[in-house]
C-alpha cells in the first residue's frame, strides 16, 4: 500500500479542484491565487515542472478536466506555431499583425540565444526563418531563398 499523499499536494489538490469547478479547466493562470492567499498557479506551475516525481500525484492531476502537462506559454506558442505554419504552407499572406510581431519577437529571441533547442528547431522546421517581411508593405509577406 502506497504512503499517503502529504498534506501540501492534498491541499494543492482540493484547491485545483475547486477552481476546475469554477473555471471548467484545471490551468489557472501563474499569478492566480485562492481567497486565501494560496498561490495556485504558482503550485500547477512547480507541479509540471517536477513531472515524474510523484507518479500518485501526476495521476490525479491527469484525471483533473483540462489538465495538461504544457504550460500556457507553451500552448500558446504551439498555437501561434500551427496558425504561422498553415498560412506558409497555403502560401498566404500574414496579415494578422499579433503573428507578425510573434514572429518578430521569435526572430529577436532567436539572435539573442533565448530560444531553447526544441523551439529553434520548430521554427526552422516551419520555414519562419526563410520569410521576409516587407516593412513597406505590412500585409505582404514573401518566401526569401536561404543561403546553405
Amino acid at each position: 500500500m502506497s504512503e499517503p499523499l502529504s498534506e501540501g499536494p492534498q491541499q494543492g489538490l482540493a484547491w485545483l479542484w475547486d477552481y476546475t469547478k469554477e473555471h471548467g479547466v484545471a490551468s489557472p493562470p501563474w499569478f492566480f491565487r485562492t481567497a486565501s492567499g494560496f498561490r495556485l498557479g504558482a503550485w500547477v506551475a512547480r507541479r509540471r515542472k517536477v513531472r515524474g516525481d510523484d507518479l500518485r500525484l501526476d495521476l490525479l492531476l491527469e484525471s483533473l478536466p483540462g489538465w495538461t502537462w504544457a504550460s500556457p506559454h507553451d500552448r500558446a506558442f504551439a498555437e501561434k506555431l500551427k496558425l504561422v505554419t498553415q498560412l506558409i504552407t497555403d502560401g498566404r499572406p500574414i496579415r494578422d499583425q499579433q503573428l507578425r510581431t510573434w514572429i518578430h519577437k521569435q526572430r529577436g529571441a532567436a539572435k539573442k540565444g533565448e530560444l531553447s533547442e526544441e523551439r529553434l528547431a520548430k521554427l526552422q522546421a516551419a520555414g519562419i526563418f526563410a520569410l521576409h517581411m516587407h516593412s513597406n508593405q505590412p500585409q505582404h509577406m514573401c518566401k526569401m531563398r536561404t543561403q546553405e
